[in-house]
C-alpha cells in the first residue's frame, strides 16, 4: 500500500510528513488569534513517541534568545517543564536563516528523549520549534522539520519605524500582553524621536489611583524587568538601540487616560540591546 504523507497549512507555515505513520495536529483554537501552533509525532507498535515536533508562529516579535530564556532555561512551556537539563543558548541556523537555539533532555513514560527548541524572527513575528526524538533514534525529525515552508511575509524588519507599522497592523486585530496584566492598546511614532504605547491598565480608574505614585511604580516595575532581561521583544530592543523616547501611556477599560510614564534614553541606556 502507497503510504500517504499529509500536510499542515495554515497562513504563516505549511508542513508535509514523509509518509502515513505521522500523527499530526494543526491547531486552530486559541493560537489562531496571535498565530499558529503545529505537531506532528511518530510512535512505534506500542504507541510510545520516536520523534516528535511542535512549530508554533506567534505574532509578537520577540528577540530568539530571550523567547527561548524565557520559555526553556525558566522552563515556562508546557513541554519543558520536564527538562533534566538545559543547556546553553547559542547560535544556529533554521531553514538557512540566523536563529538560536537550546538543547535538552527530557524523560517520559521511561524513555529519554534528546531534544532541541529554536527560536528566530520571521518578519514582525516569532518562529519556535521544539523537535524532540528518543535516545538512540536517528534524526528524522530534524530532517522533516527542516521541509518547513513559509507562508507568510519574511522580509526582515529593520528599525522602529518598520516595526512600529507592523504591530499597529497586529495591534487592529488583538492587544497583546505588556507586563503582567497591563496590555497594549496601541503604538505610534509621534515624532522622529518617541515611540508612544498605549497602555490599558485593567481593573483601575484614574479617580480611584494616586497619579504619581501610580507612575512611580510602573517605572519601578519597568526598571525591574529590563533588569531581569524579561522585556527585550524586537520592537523595545530596537527602539532602545536607536535611543528613542518611551512614553506609555496608561489607560483604563474604558480608555480614560490614568497617567503617563515616559522614559528617557539615558536612563535605559545600560539595557541596550546590541545584538539581536
Amino acid at each position: 500500500m502507497l503510504a500517504v504523507a499529509t500536510t499542515i497549512e495554515n497562513k504563516y507555515f505549511a508542513l508535509t510528513t514523509p509518509d502515513d505513520s505521522w500523527s499530526v495536529s494543526d491547531d486552530g483554537g486559541a493560537w489562531s488569534r496571535m498565530g499558529a501552533r503545529a505537531m506532528i509525532s511518530r510512535s512505534d507498535l506500542h504507541h510510545v513517541a520516536l520523534d516528535l515536533a511542535r512549530i508554533d508562529y506567534l505574532e509578537v516579535p520577540f528577540t530568539p534568545e530571550s523567547y527561548l530564556k524565557s520559555q526553556v532555561v525558566e522552563r515556562k512551556d508546557i513541554f519543558c517543564k520536564g527538562a533534566d537539563s538545559i543547556g546553553a543558548i547559542a547560535d544556529t541556523t533554521l531553514l538557512g536563516r540566523p536563529a538560536k537555539r537550546v538543547h535538552f533532555t527530557k524523560h517520559a513514560n521511561g524513555h529519554a528523549y534528546l531534544c532541541t527548541a529554536t527560536a528566530m524572527t520571521v518578519g514582525f513575528g516569532t518562529l519556535f520549534v521544539i523537535q524532540g526524538r528518543q535516545q538512540g533514534q536517528p534524526n528524522v525529525i530534524g530532517r522533516v522539520v527542516n521541509a518547513l515552508q513559509f507562508r507568510c511575509d519574511t522580509t526582515s524588519l529593520h528599525g522602529t519605524a518598520q516595526l512600529v507599522a507592523a504591530a499597529q497592523q497586529v495591534l487592529k486585530r488583538h492587544t497583546l500582553v505588556s507586563r503582567g496584566i497591563d496590555e497594549m492598546k496601541a503604538v505610534s511614532m509621534p515624532d522622529s524621536a518617541t515611540i508612544q504605547m498605549t497602555v490599558v491598565a485593567p481593573y483601575l480608574t484614574r479617580d480611584a489611583v494616586d497619579v504619581p505614585r501610580f507612575v512611580q511604580a510602573k517605572r519601578a516595575e519597568w526598571m525591574k524587568a529590563q533588569t531581569e532581561g524579561t522585556l527585550t521583544d524586537l520592537l523595545l530592543a530596537t527602539a532602545m538601540r536607536e535611543r528613542k523616547e518611551l512614553r506609555y501611556l496608561f489607560v483604563d477599560d474604558k480608555n480614560k487616560e490614568i497617567g503617563t510614564l515616559l522614559i528617557l534614553p539615558e536612563e535605559y541606556e545600560k539595557f541596550i540591546v546590541n545584538s539581536l
